[in-house]
């Protein structure tokens, strides 16, 4: 019934997860404070693409256009990433 396979994606995000979190752990404080705004500025960069990128690769769900759909790796809804940017940004 479904086309995917559902383990093995979630196996796919487990590993991503923790690298990134892996990665977080290796930076101090200084180094989080430098890239902070670099990151608030990038999330800024994905939300202002998800209004001049087509319907092919930004699909309107139930009137909003919010998330980035990535052939074979899913959606993305980049507004979860500019929570984490916002608040490492005012920090």
């Amino acid at each position: 019934q479904y086309a995917e396979n559902f383990l093995i994606k979630q196996i796919f995000w487990y590993i991503v997860g923790i690298g990134i979190v892996l990665g977080f752990i290796t930076l101090d404080s200084d180094q989080l404070k430098k890239i902070s705004w670099y990151a608030y500025g990038f999330g800024l960069f994905l939300l202002l693409l998800l209004i001049l990128m087509p319907e092919s690769v930004v699909p309107k769900i139930n009137g909003a256009r919010s998330w980035y759909k990535i052939p074979g790796v899913g959606s993305i809804q980049p507004s979860e990433f500019m929570k984490v940017f916002l608040i490492l940004a005012l920090a």
